[in-house]
């Protein structure tokens, strides 16, 4: 009796439930509202792109233009730095002990430069003199001596050798006179034309090898290229920083800053430079800045920067806007992802082209 009734007890029940549970399958759930609203725009036809906050001088990236051992960090993050003020430096004992060598070098080839110029030495010229004075009396001694000998008034009081020795003994005092007076006059024209050019070329080599290894040495030292703040320092003292290495420190100009807007290819042709802008920060679009154009980068560049909408396309091309707003006291970085709209006053569903006067 039981079988009986169990199996159609157990049809209907199951009726009955596929019923209910098909009507209450059908009930609107209520739509919950996002904890955060985004933004809305500020324009009733406009342009949306993604923008990336950022230096007005772009973020720039620094790095040693040599190898090196890091030696010395300068900055910190959020410092201000002015044009030329140092950033790190590298090792530099290697060629510090080189620029001691070459400046000895410089100091003795200007010593002996200043040697050359100055001659002839007072005291040099005193004994050139004497010599010269003392090879005169000399040949005068030996003139004489050959003089009273030929005076003789009897031939044979001296013979014929003697009177040969005393004419060349003569000869000779007279040839060592004109080689005093001859070093005494080289004395007074003072040092050789050629030898001064030489002296003077050796001081500009020794100079100009100083003047590169205090290139070098600078080099090492890596300054800032612009006014700015420090918004990165990636290097800590006692790292190898490899030649040309970029982001080792972060800096740029933050007064204002600006904003790199990424208009998706379909609506450049939409994009006009003097219209209004406005940016939203996400997560709070309360919070909102008016932008002022300053200018496009007319080279369309791969889409990088992504709004995560579900009908935003990869795998295309943006046009590259560039903005500018006060930063003031706004909770805004550099770096920051921004929401911003584009006023236009082209309609997307004209497919004529722009007039003569947009600017696209």
């Amino acid at each position: 009796m039981f079988r009986k009734y169990l199996l159609p007890v157990l049809a209907v029940t199951g009726f009955l439930y596929a019923i209910y549970s098909v009507k209450t399958g059908h009930d609107t759930l209520p739509i919950q509202a996002p904890q955060i609203a985004p933004s809305q725009s500020p324009f009733s036809s406009f342009i949306f792109g993604a923008g990336v906050i950022e230096a007005n001088t772009e973020n720039i990236a620094v790095g040693p233009p040599v190898p090196g051992i890091v030696a010395k960090v300068d900055v910190k993050v959020g410092a201000s730095v002015r044009v030329g003020d140092p950033l790190l430096r590298l090792e530099d004992r290697d060629l510090r002990a080189a620029l001691a060598v070459r400046g000895a070098r410089l100091v003795t080839a200007r010593t002996r430069l200043k040697r050359i110029e100055t001659l002839p030495r007072r005291e040099e010229v005193v004994i050139a003199e004497a010599r010269r004075t003392e090879a005169a009396a000399q040949a005068a001694d030996m003139e004489a001596q050959r003089a009273r000998a030929a005076g003789l008034p009897d031939p044979r009081a001296i013979s014929a050798e003697e009177m040969g020795r005393r004419a060349v003994a003569a000869q000779v005092a007279q040839a060592k006179l004109a080689e005093a007076e001859a070093e005494l006059a080289l004395l007074h024209a003072g040092a050789w034309a050629p030898d001064r050019d030489m002296a003077r070329s050796e001081v500009a080599t020794a100079a100009a090898e100083v003047a590169e290894l205090q290139t070098a040495i600078e080099r090492l030292i890596v300054r800032a290229p612009t006014d700015g703040e420090v918004l990165r320092v990636n290097v800590r003292v006692g790292e190898y920083a490899v030649q040309n290495q970029r982001g080792l420190i972060l800096l740029g100009n933050t007064n204002p800053l600006a904003v790199r807007v990424d208009i998706d290819e379909q609506d450049a042709w939409r994009f006009q430079s003097g219209t209004a802008a406005t940016a939203f920060v996400r997560g709070n679009p309360r919070v909102k800045m008016p932008l002022t154009f300053s200018h496009i980068e007319p080279m369309l560049a791969p889409k990088t920067s992504l709004t995560g909408e579900s009908t935003e396309r990869v795998d295309t091309r943006v046009l590259q806007a560039i903005y500018r707003f006060d930063r003031g006291t706004l909770p805004v970085y550099v770096g920051q992802q921004v929401d911003v709209y584009i006023s236009t006053t082209l309609d997307p569903s004209e497919n004529t082209a722009p007039n003569a006067g947009a600017q696209p």
